[in-house]
């Protein structure tokens, strides 16, 4: 089936996974691929740089286990507020997508015309970043959104909900399934986190999540 249209609130969510960041990314993922094969769309909680790092590791490591089920697993993230403790805190949630792998793109290399690369760092301000990804968009364009590290990647995940907070007058749904890439950063080796954005007509399934 394709990607749902509308993503769940957490009222609605069947299923909540809750990651710190001392969460252990690959039983994460192996949690993450369960409820894919099942069929289920959990969602995401996560507070903090590290557990979202942990969290977008744990998306790419369980696609991985996907790749062979043709299942691909996307996200749409969002802020929540969540009571922890006693007190209330602004989280990310992270809807997780269950969709067919084969609908997916390969990934779109940062030198086609089509496709722009923002890329973040531990300094970017999340409004500049989401600008830049909702101005992309508008001109018909894909964004890949790529960051090195857990701060920035974090950044990243805030940057795209705020695009989509700029998007949403504009009748535009976007959704991302993150991904590793090896680049060179002053002549060393880097692994770095991309998301590439999808836009779609709010309403509509997202089908092709690349």
């Amino acid at each position: 089936r394709p990607f749902p249209a509308v993503t769940p609130t957490p009222g609605d969510s069947a299923k909540i996974i809750k990651i710190s960041g001392t969460s252990q990314p690959d039983k994460v993922a192996g949690s993450i691929a369960a409820f894919a094969r099942l069929g289920e769309d959990p969602a995401i909680h996560i507070i903090g740089a590290r557990a979202g790092y942990v969290a977008l590791k744990a998306l790419i490591t369980a696609n991985r286990y996907l790749e062979g089920d043709g299942i691909r697993v996307a996200t749409r993230p969002r802020f929540v507020t969540l009571e922890v403790d006693g007190r209330e805190q602004t989280a990310v949630e992270m809807p997780l997508l269950v969709g067919p792998a084969e609908a997916q793109a390969d990934e779109e290399e940062p030198d086609a015309e089509s496709v722009q690369v923002v890329r973040v760092s531990s300094n970017t301000l999340p409004k500049g970043a989401a600008g830049a990804i909702a101005s992309i968009i508008r001109q018909g364009c894909r964004p890949i959104v790529q960051a090195i590290g857990a701060d920035a990647a974090y950044i990243s995940l805030k940057a795209i909900v705020l695009a989509q907070k700029f998007l949403a007058e504009e009748g535009i749904d976007i959704a991302t399934v993150p991904n590793y890439h090896e680049i060179e950063v002053e002549g060393r080796e880097r692994t770095a986190i991309r998301f590439p954005v999808t836009a779609v007509p709010a309403g509509e399934p997202a089908s092709d999540l690349g």
